[in-house]
This record gives structure tokens, sequence and C-alpha cells, in this order.
């Protein structure tokens, strides 16, 4: 198993990104060349929203609606991770500026609550 997080998590877009390209470019054949597809599978794992390279066939779609959920749950796993990294009690974080205004910071902070 792999222990490094950061590792995975390349592994596996870069795993989606050519899954879903090469199901892009076997389901909808002849008129999609690799970078259609390539550029299709990316605005869809992003949810960019620019619509379809070319219209999709049924079966297109449906392959859509699989990256879809992989792509956007794997991004969510990732934003979940990070989260927690940040979160930890014992994370570094680097405060750059003077004591004043982090004392500053820290004021507005609490009033804000």
């Amino acid at each position: 198993m792999i222990e490094n997080r950061g590792l995975q998590y390349i592994l596996y877009f870069t795993a989606l990104v050519v899954i879903g390209s090469t199901g892009f470019y076997i389901i909808e054949g002849e008129n999609w060349s690799i970078i259609d597809s390539i550029y299709m599978t990316i605005i869809t794992i992003s949810t960019v929203g620019f619509g379809e390279v070319h219209v999709l066939s049924q079966y297109g779609k449906i392959w859509a609606i699989i990256v879809i959920i992989f792509g956007v749950g794997g991004f969510a796993s990732i934003i979940y991770e990070l989260g927690n990294e940040l979160l930890k009690p014992d994370s570094k974080v680097i405060l750059i500026g003077s004591s004043d205004q982090l004392s500053l910071f820290e004021e507005k902070a609490i009033n804000d609550l």
C-alpha cells in the first residue's frame, strides 16, 4: 500500500484522466481526437461546465456521469484530507507580521464571533 497520501491522490487523478479519456475516445469513435477526449475528461472532472466538446451519444453521457461521480468524489476527498491536515493541533502555520498585527488579528477574530 502506498503510504504517501499526496502520491495516492496524484495516481488517482492520473488514472482517472487516462481511463476517462480512453473511455470518451473509444465510446465516441472517429469524431473525437485524443486531445478532445482529454479535454472533455478534464472539464468534466473539474465541473467547469463549458459543455461538450462534441455532442455526446447516450453511452457518452453515461460515461460522463461515471467520470463526474469519481472525479468530484475524489476532489472532495482531497479537500477533506487537506482540511484535516491543516486543522491538526500539531500543524505548523507560518504567520508573517509583527506580534502587534497578530494581536489585532486575534482581537478582530474574537469580536467577529
